[in-house]
Order: structure tokens, then sequence, then C-alpha cells
């Protein structure tokens, strides 16, 4: 059975973002090119194609793996975790974001190409982290079945 548990998979591993994820949010564009026609009223559109998709996905680092993360240093490992994940100067490149998985049946629901282009965090809370990610998909098909192999 599919679950929610988004992750970054790379290299054949899946590192699952904390939990509870509050939002994953999917934001698609299409870029065509608006023309003026002379005498004639409305725009004249031409060349439409779907552009990447953005994915803001944001959440706390007070659980992970359904384990309560009570201490400080033990939240501030899984955001450094997490924070490796998405690094866009690995040597291993893009990666796979995996939305929906089921590890009994080897399926999951995926974008392919992706890259950070934003992370952030704040450390104020002693008791919860709360963290940001924007991923850039240059596919923006969400793929189903096996991960690829990166």
């Amino acid at each position: 059975m599919l679950k929610f548990h988004p992750g970054i998979a790379r290299s054949g591993i899946i590192v699952e973002f904390p939990h509870p994820v509050l939002v994953f949010r999917i934001r698609d564009a299409w870029d065509f090119e608006k023309m003026k026609v002379p005498l004639r009223d409305g725009d004249q559109i031409v060349g439409h194609s779907k552009a990447g998709s953005d994915i803001a996905i944001e959440g706390q680092i007070g659980q992970h793996s359904g384990s309560l993360k009570l201490s400080e240093p033990e939240m501030l490992t899984t955001l450094n975790t997490i924070r490796d994940a998405l690094d866009v100067n690995s040597v291993d490149g893009s990666y796979s974001l995996v939305a929906f998985n089921d590890d009994a049946v080897d399926d999951h629901r995926y974008f392919k190409n992706c890259t950070t282009t934003k992370f952030e965090f704040d450390l104020s809370n002693p008791n919860i982290y709360s963290f940001a990610a924007v991923i850039h998909a240059a596919d923006p098909i969400l793929y189903s079945g096996s991960l690829p192999a990166l």
C-alpha cells in the first residue's frame, strides 16, 4: 500500500524527510510565447510547453521514523542528514524526489532529475526545529514504479 513518505533517492539510498511534513506543494508552469497580431483582438499564443516543477516541502524535526527526538543534538543530526542529501554539489549530481512509496512491492511515486534550489531551517525553538526546502524537478512527470538507478 502506498504511503506518503517524502524522501531523496540518490545512489540507491532513500533519505526520508523528517516527520511531520506539513507542506508538500507542487507548482507546475507552462512556457509560451505571446504575440500580438495587428488588427486582431486577443492574444495569439504559440509554443506551449510544460516547464519543470517546483516542489516546496516544509516540516518539523520533532519525530523521525516514529520516534520522538527530544534532544537538540539528535534533532541537529537529523537536520544535517537531510542537508547532506539535498546538497547540490554532490558527486552524484541530481536525485529523485520520492513522494509515496510501498517498500513491500518496490512501488514509488517520484520525480526525476531534481536539484535543490533553496533550503532553510529555524533552530530558535529548542523543542522542535522547522525546515523548508524548494526542489526543482527538471522533468515534471510524476513517475510510478521502481526508482531509477542513479
